[in-house]
């Protein structure tokens, strides 16, 4: 684990090191080191005196290029992971092919899911721009309802108790909470640096899991939804 002393960067390793243990992994070594140096090669040596299988790097995208070179150059093949600062071009211009396979965590792109697809359609259709944002929103309505719709109440507690318990079918896949509060849909998606692009480690197109016996919902799309107008009293169907 090797990070630059920054505050942002010792959260960051700190994050790691907890993760690595919750598995029963040992962190290893971890080693910092001052930005804006001309040589990294004393903290080289150090990362190969460990013969890690993989390297955590937590800092700029010039010192991340300059040791990734660094480490290729003496023949390490070391799995390199990086935070979203390395999801940058200069990375990849500075590094060069040393920067193939680097690893770089992202907010998923939602509109190049195919699950999402039918709902960015529905809502460009509508004059509403299928951001990143809207379908996140959207999807946490639907996922809101259908825990309203499970608990048969819409109190806090009792939403908050369905969404906890169920899993819900929405618009970007199966949604709902493990047993450690983490949300199903996971909030990073993990990239890799290939020719010069970050390309998805989960390719566009490949098959989203299917939803698990006894999710709410059913198919997005399958289910309608019935309103009542709050000023005419009149009822009619529209999509969830």
């Amino acid at each position: 684990i090797v990070h630059d002393r920054a505050q942002v960067s010792r959260v960051a390793a700190q994050r790691v090191i907890t993760a690595l243990t919750r598995f029963n992994r040992a962190p290893g070594v971890v080693i910092p080191f001052a930005s804006g140096e001309k040589s990294y090669d004393t903290l080289i040596d150090a990362v190969l005196a460990a013969e890690p299988a993989g390297l955590f790097f937590a800092g700029f995208p010039q010192e991340a290029a300059m040791i990734v070179k660094g480490l290729r150059a003496r023949g390490s093949n070391a799995t390199v992971f990086g935070t979203d600062t390395l999801a940058v071009a200069d990375f990849w211009k500075l590094a060069d092919a040393a920067g193939q396979g680097v690893i770089v965590p992202l907010a998923p792109d939602l509109t190049a899911w195919p699950e999402a697809k039918p709902l960015a359609a529905r809502l460009a259709a509508r004059g509403v721009n299928p951001t990143r944002a809207a379908i996140l929103a959207y999807s946490a309505i639907v996922a809101w309802t259908a825990a309203a719709e499970s608990a048969q109440s819409v109190a806090h507690g009792d939403v908050s108790t369905a969404l906890g318990k169920t899993r819900f079918a929405t618009p970007i896949g199966v949604f709902g909470f493990g047993a450690d509060g983490e949300p199903t849909i996971p909030a990073y998606t993990l990239n890799v640096w290939r020719n010069g692009e970050l390309v998805p480690v989960r390719p566009p197109g490949s098959t989203p899991p299917a939803a698990p016996a006894g999710a709410v919902g059913g198919p997005v799309g399958a289910r309608r939804a019935r309103w009542r107008c709050g000023r005419c009293d009149r009822q009619w169907r529209d999509e969830p």
